[in-house]
C-alpha cells in the first residue's frame, strides 16, 4: 500500500497542464459533496427527520461519486488525446 501512493503521485505529475487543471478545478466540488454527505450523516438524528436526512446524504454521496468519475475520466481522456497528439 505504501508503494502505491508514490506511484500514483508520479502518474498524476506526469500529466500535461490542461488535464491537471481539470483535476484541480473539479476536485473541490467532489470534496464538497463528500463533506456535505459526511456532515449530513453526523447531524442525521439531531436536526430534522432521520429518514429524510438519510435520503439526502445518500444522494449527496452518489452525486460526489459520479462527479469524481466524471472529473477523473475527463482528465484521463484529455491526457490520452494530448499524449496521442504528441507521439502520433
Amino acid at each position: 500500500m505504501q508503494a502505491l501512493f508514490p506511484e500514483l503521485r508520479k502518474f498524476f505529475q506526469s500529466f500535461s497542464p490542461l488535464p491537471r487543471r481539470v483535476l484541480h478545478a473539479g476536485m473541490p466540488f467532489v470534496l464538497g459533496f463528500f463533506a456535505a454527505a459526511l456532515a449530513g450523516r453526523l447531524l442525521m438524528g439531531q436536526c430534522g427527520d432521520y429518514d429524510k436526512m438519510a435520503r439526502i446524504t445518500a444522494e449527496l454521496f452518489l452525486c460526489g461519486k459520479e462527479l469524481l468519475g466524471a472529473v477523473g475520466v475527463g482528465a484521463l481522456v484529455l491526457q490520452l488525446f494530448l499524449s496521442a497528439e504528441r507521439y502520433g
